[in-house]
């Protein structure tokens, strides 16, 4: 059976999804490192102490420290649901949507020979609002969403690990939809990965 040569722009958006939600899992997997590192070394845990950053041993000379935080400060940034997670999931939501707006929207508009404006779908346009909230300001949904109900107008966007999974399951099953409604193509696209 042969397909129509455009379903590939389904088939790269899928990829773009995918590959910005492992590296979410990646990202994940290094702070489970991070945390594990600090439970197996049994060293006395001053939560005032400090953390540097930077290059070299802060201790000797020959070191540039570009900061340093406390270490309560630290085991809360790299924690399940810290702010270092939570903002690696806002940034896969930001280069998602983008993958959707400016390639696989308007080559589909191309397809269709239809105005990109006139390409619309409910879970891509809750993508808009919760990419807007992630990238603009203070995180604040600004629009109420049609398909994800765990966010409301005036909350602040942080995607835990369960409701990110929500979103990228639901683009996906969108993308199969597209593929069928636009193109006349069952695909498949399975959810290859879970968090952590």
């Amino acid at each position: 059976m042969s397909f129509p040569r455009e379903v590939t722009i389904i088939d790269n958006l899928v990829d773009s999804i995918r590959y910005h939600y492992g590296k979410v899992v990646e990202f994940d997997s290094l702070l489970v490192i991070a945390r594990n590192d600090l439970e197996t070394k049994n060293i006395p845990y001053d939560p005032n102490g400090l953390v540097f950053f930077g290059t070299g041993d802060p201790t000797v000379g020959e070191s540039v420290t570009s900061h340093h935080i406390t270490k309560s400060q630290y085991v809360f940034n790299i924690s399940r649901e810290g702010p270092n997670i939570v903002w690696a999931r806002s940034a896969a939501i930001i280069c998602i949507f983008e993958s959707w707006e400016h390639v696989a929207r308007n080559a589909i508009a191309k397809y269709m020979n239809r105005e990109r404006t006139k390409i619309t779908r409910p879970v891509w346009g809750d993508l808009r609002n919760l990419r807007n909230a992630c990238a603009h300001g203070d995180r604040k949904l600004r629009k109420q969403l049609e398909v994800f109900d765990f966010f409301d107008v005036g909350n602040v966007v942080d995607f835990s690990g369960e409701q990110f999974e929500i979103v990228t399951n639901c683009l996906l099953a969108d993308c199969e939809e597209m593929a069928l409604d636009i193109f006349g193509v069952y695909r498949k696209y399975p959810f290859k990965q879970t968090l952590i």
